[in-house]
């Protein structure tokens, strides 16, 4: 990925990076100009490419982060659950601060 539009792109990415920077899913509504506006404010993705040619990045490196990436993947999963369990909680609280 070389720029926000195709990280944008590509719907596992686009949830990684919309998850990491907190930016909500509605988001995808928005001209694309405008997703693209948001998440650059964010996270600079051409600092952040990975490419082998003509860059120098070993496939150790390149390998260091695919595992950066799927850390990523099981921390949102995480926090996604942490956030279910914490909706849950408050419902729980709710219904016995009524009673």
């Amino acid at each position: 990925m070389s720029t926000t539009a195709s990280l944008l792109g590509t719907l596992q990415l686009r949830e990684i990076v919309t998850t990491t920077l907190r930016l909500p899913q509605e988001i995808a509504r928005q001209s694309i100009e405008k997703q693209i506006s948001m998440v650059e404010a964010k996270f600079d993705v051409e600092k952040a490419v990975v490419s082998d040619r003509g860059t120098g990045i070993s496939n150790r490196r390149q390998a260091e982060y695919k595992d950066d990436i799927q850390a990523i993947e099981i921390a949102k999963s995480q926090v996604t659950s942490a956030e279910s369990t914490l909706v849950h909680w408050k419902s729980n609280l709710n219904k016995h601060a009524k009673a």
